[in-house]
């Protein structure tokens, strides 16, 4: 896998880095660290990363958006929300679910589709009675199926 290399070359460099500086180096096992080993201040990396931003064309962010974008791009992935929340590192997953799950429209028409192609084929009753916690989604995807539900 290509990130595993790039993981293994950025760990070389940084074992290189450890080696010159020698005993000043601060071990605080980090992915990214100053010259000494230890925590970018936040000024810093918002200047480096700003930097990035430009030279690839991309607009203005906040570091911690990168957190959020990947939480999205994972569920747009069909990755499973239990996966997406140990890679997170939420505790709970009604976390990753409560932040997360409302950010994508594709995830609702996803459930449409499939509401549609398994419902769709049933039998059509003339009065079809639904428990009061469907919301409104099921049942106007219900009318455009051409059924009527009684209030």
């Amino acid at each position: 896998m290509a990130l595993d290399a790039e993981n293994a070359r950025y760990d070389a460099e940084q074992k290189e880095q450890q080696c010159q500086v020698g005993s000043a180096w601060i071990e605080k096992d980090l992915v990214f660290t100053n010259a000494q080993g230890y925590f970018y201040s936040a000024s810093t990396l918002r200047k480096v990363f700003r930097r990035f931003l430009v030279s690839i064309g991309l607009p203005h962010m906040r570091f911690h958006d990168l957190r959020h974008s990947e939480a999205i791009i994972l569920l747009a992935m069909n990755v499973r929300p239990k996966v997406v929340q140990e890679i997170l590192g939420h505790s709970q997953i009604t976390m990753t679910l409560d932040v997360y799950s409302h950010a994508l429209p594709s995830m609702q028409e996803e459930v449409t589709k499939h509401w549609d192609s398994e419902f769709g084929k049933l039998p059509v009753k003339k009065w079809l009675f639904l428990p009061p916690c469907f919301n409104g989604l099921v049942r106007a995807q219900l009318r455009n199926v051409g059924r009527t539900i009684r209030p």
